[in-house]
């Protein structure tokens, strides 16, 4: 038994002299350096992501963990895409032997398989860290719907590609004689469908933040920053759009391993892109911490204004409310809404919430006073002013 696995391995394996690589006519090596450079770029980015959370910000959450598990998924994707290449990706199908086509076609199944779940798993550790910028109802239950098909379309396309033959084993086994699987043209549309989804997925996740911001964040500097760092998401959206026009357009029964070299490339792409998106806004802390020591900036820590906490700026409004309230009873003229409060809220969120909230992930700002805004600060209090105002009105009569 032993044996057999052993020979069965070596079988898999490609002689570098036979590899398709190196075949003067195959392309493959411009998908093998794509994956090289994405393979770096994500490490590097996953690295510095998880060194802010966990040095500077110290606030490692779940987000970071799906982040890592996207990471090892999109790597583990692009070293197959890599692996590929000695089998056919990029070169004409009419110079790639049999037998080496077989293995082009077993490793194809198992990139489609890792792909629909890698996908999923990117999508969700954005979708852990979107959360954080406002806790409305609406938003809150548009990421739960979110969440919910991206699990919903990554289970099904895997379990589909799994299952499409009636023999797990004869899924990657394409030299068998009775292997008995569904027609391609089910496992196409299955594709279709799920970048279809996809790209629908990517827009809202451009889009909810967009939202967010214009809506509840004050427009100065701090949210054009929270702009455009997820407007980059537009590249992900875009990406993906490129790769569904190509499979669309691309008849795959011919030339495979030739025509394979385009939606690798926006494949692979289109995870690590999204990967890279995820990992910007947690950087925050880094650029800040550079342009402090570059002298770029004054202060580091740019959620106190002034040297004052938010606490302190809280305890102020608070004053201030209940000032305005004594002086209301004593006038008879009630203050306008919104006068009593020097930084207004917006749908129960608070104007100056700035990216720092999203870095640390604690709970955002609501802008709420200590108190309902128009109570009494104290029922023994409105007596106490009531008798006073009295006593008043009888010396000034007499």
């Amino acid at each position: 038994m032993v044996h057999k696995w052993v020979e069965g391995g070596q079988n898999d394996m490609v002689i570098p002299s036979d590899s398709m690589l190196w075949h003067p006519n195959s392309k493959g090596h411009h998908i093998y350096n794509l994956n090289l450079a994405l393979i770096i770029f994500s490490t590097v980015f996953i690295s510095l992501r998880l060194y802010v959370r966990k040095a500077i910000v110290k606030a490692l959450g779940w987000d970071d963990f799906l982040a890592v598990l996207a990471w090892a998924l999109c790597v583990t994707l692009s070293a197959l895409e890599m692996d590929t290449t000695h089998y056919g990706t990029g070169a004409q199908i009419e110079d790639v032997p049999k037998d080496t086509l077989l293995q082009f076609q077993k490793r194809l199944t198992i990139m489609e398989l890792v792909y629909l779940i890698a996908s999923g798993v990117v999508r969700l550790s954005i979708l852990a860290f979107l959360p954080r910028l406002c806790k409305a109802k609406i938003y809150t239950w548009s990421i739960w719907g979110l969440r919910l098909i991206v699990i919903i379309i990554s289970l099904t396309g895997f379990f589909f590609i799994l299952t499409e033959c009636q023999q797990i084993p004869e899924v990657f086994n394409y030299a068998s004689t009775w292997r008995e699987c569904k027609d391609k043209r089910e496992e196409r549309d299955l594709m279709m469908a799920h970048a279809i989804v996809c790209i629908f997925v990517d827009c809202m996740l451009v889009a909810l933040p967009l939202w967010v911001v214009t809506n509840y964040f004050k427009m100065g500097v701090k949210s054009v920053q929270i702009l455009l760092i997820f407007s980059l998401g537009i590249f992900g959206v875009a990406t993906g759009i490129v790769r569904f026009a190509i499979i669309t357009t691309t008849d795959f029964t011919v030339n495979t391993t030739y025509k394979m070299l385009s939606v690798a490339a926006w494949t692979d792409a289109e995870l690590h892109v999204g990967l890279w998106v995820g990992c910007f806004p947690a950087l925050q802390p880094l650029l800040r911490h550079a342009s402090f020591k570059l002298g770029l900036r004054s202060q580091l820590d740019s959620t106190k204004p002034s040297g004052k906490s938010v606490t302190g700026i809280s305890t102020d409004e608070s004053k201030r409310t209940s000032v305005l309230n004594r002086w209301a009873r004593i006038t008879g003229h009630p203050p306008k809404e919104g006068v009593e409060s020097g930084t207004p809220a917006v749908n129960g969120q608070h104007e100056s919430v700035e990216l720092v909230d999203l870095e640390k992930g604690s709970e955002t700002i609501t802008g709420r006073t200590e108190g309902p805004v128009n109570k009494v600060p104290g029922q023994a209090d409105g007596r106490i002013e009531e008798g006073d105002t009295g006593a008043v009105r009888a010396r000034q009569e007499r």
